[in-house]
């Protein structure tokens, strides 16, 4: 089995075709729809370990099933969870330090029989600064 690994922000997965996509609704129009929301103040930046980080990968997670995508082999879930060690980069100045995340993780196999045993594994950066101010990861915003 051979594997592509597709190693990209979110930008990359919202130009994926998608399946809900109707003659009617054009490319740039959903790109733009699904910026709006992930870029909302209903998600309070996305900070790693938030509800709003919760949210989207939830989102997310549901738009790969909706482009028909699937959960990795054997997987129970689309996610992939982990903890941001002490040590961590991210976590030096923040407060990120034992913060619980998710990366989000959807796999398209391949449609040709010739390419059935090989996938292109998608995976989405969705976390972000959070708001801003003292603990952030960008604590000048």
């Amino acid at each position: 089995m051979r594997i592509a690994l597709l190693c990209g922000t979110l930008s990359g997965l919202l130009l994926v075709p998608w399946a809900s996509v109707t003659p009617q609704t054009t490319a740039t129009s959903r790109i733009a729809e699904d910026v709006r929301y992930l870029a909302s103040d209903q998600l309070a930046g996305r900070r790693t370990g938030s509800a709003g980080a919760d949210s989207a990968a939830a989102w997310i997670a549901r738009r790969m099933e909706q482009a028909g995508l699937t959960r990795a082999p054997g997987a129970t879930s689309w996610y992939q969870s982990f903890i941001i060690a002490h040590d961590a980069p991210a976590a030096h100045g923040t407060s990120l330090a034992g913060a619980r995340g998710r990366n989000v993780i959807g796999v398209l196999r391949g449609r040709d029989p010739a390419l059935a045993d090989q996938y292109v594994v998608v995976g989405a950066h969705y976390d972000h600064l959070g708001t801003g101010g003292s603990g952030s990861l960008d604590p000048d915003s």
